[in-house]
């Protein structure tokens, strides 16, 4: 069983990546709502310790870019 801060590590990785697609794609379709998220997500695990919280906020910012976008 991987330890919490092999969870985070992961996370935050998963979750960045998702933030800079989205800011990626967010610029380059001139969309500020997924350019915006995007770089919530980028910049989240930066300030965000919790493991729970993480998942939790990078979940809701995700939506955010389907639900909003779309």
């Amino acid at each position: 069983m991987p330890d919490a801060f092999t969870a985070n590590c992961i996370g935050s990785l998963v979750f960045s990546g998702l933030g800079l697609v989205a800011f990626t794609y967010g610029k380059r379709m001139r969309h500020w709502i997924p350019m915006i998220c995007g770089l919530i997500l980028m910049l989240l695990p930066l300030f965000v310790a919790d493991l729970a919280l993480l998942i939790t906020s990078a979940l809701l910012g995700a939506a955010a870019i389907v639900f909003r976008h779309s």
